[in-house]
C-alpha cells in the first residue's frame, strides 16, 4: 500500500502492534502511516509512534479538507517521520493532551519541549497545519462536546473544566469551531 490509515483502538490487535509488525516486514516497512485516534496520547505513546508514522490526527480535530491535505502530503512524502520537526510536534501534541485542562501558554510549551516559541510554532504548523493554540482550542472544544453530551454541568463549568479561562471565550471559540454556540449545540443534541 502507498498509505495506511490506522486506528489505534482495534479489537484483537491494537495500532501499536500493527506498526511494530509493519516495521518487521521489508515490503511495507517504508509505507506512510497516518494514525487516526480518538484517545488522548501520552508522551510514551507518541514516542512509540515516532517511528514510521507520517502524522497523528485526532478524530474530530481536523476538517475534511485538512485531513485530505495530510493524506496528500503523506502520499507525496512531504512528511518525513523521525525528523526533529516531527519529534517536536508529537511531543507537543502529547503535552497538550496531558495538560489541555490547565492554563497553558506557548512559552510554557516551548520551555517543556526545549525549543524557542518561534521554532515550536514553525515546526507544529509545518507538521500539523495548525498553530499549537488552534490545536489546543480544538482539543478543548472536542472535550467540551463530550461533557455537553454527558454531564449535567453549566456551560461555564464545562468551559473551566476543559481549560478555557472564561465562559465567554469558550463560547466564542466553540462557535468558531462548531458553527453554533454551546447552548445551540445542546439544543440540537436534545432535538435529535
Amino acid at each position: 500500500p502507498a498509505l495506511v490509515l490506522l486506528d489505534l483502538m482495534m479489537p484483537e490487535l491494537d495500532g501499536f502492534e500493527v506498526l511494530e509488525a509493519m516495521q518487521e516486514e521489508d515490503l511495507i516497512r517504508g509505507t506512510s502511516v497516518i494514525v487516526l485516534t480518538g484517545q488522548a496520547l501520552t508522551e510514551e505513546d507518541m514516542s512509540r509512534l515516532n517511528c514510521g508514522v507520517a502524522n497523528v490526527l485526532g478524530k474530530g480535530m481536523f476538517t475534511a479538507q485538512e485531513t485530505i491535505t495530510h493524506v496528500t502530503d503523506a502520499l507525496s512524502r512531504k512528511h518525513h517521520p523521525a525528523t526533529e520537526t516531527h519529534r517536536i510536534s508529537l511531543k507537543t501534541i502529547a503535552y497538550l493532551h496531558t495538560h489541555y485542562n490547565e492554563p497553558i501558554s506557548r512559552t510554557e510549551i516551548a520551555s517543556y519541549i526545549g525549543v524557542s516559541e518561534r521554532h515550536l510554532s514553525r515546526c507544529f504548523l509545518q507538521e500539523i497545519g495548525l498553530t499549537p493554540t488552534t490545536y489546543l482550542n480544538r482539543l478543548r472544544v472536542k472535550m467540551a462536546k463530550s461533557l455537553l453530551e454527558t454531564k449535567n454541568m453549566s456551560i461555564t463549568e464545562i468551559a473551566l473544566e476543559v481549560g478555557f479561562s472564561s465562559g465567554g471565550y469558550f463560547a466564542r471559540i466553540f462557535r468558531e469551531e462548531e458553527g453554533v454556540s454551546p447552548r445551540e449545540y445542546i439544543n440540537q443534541r436534545i432535538a435529535h
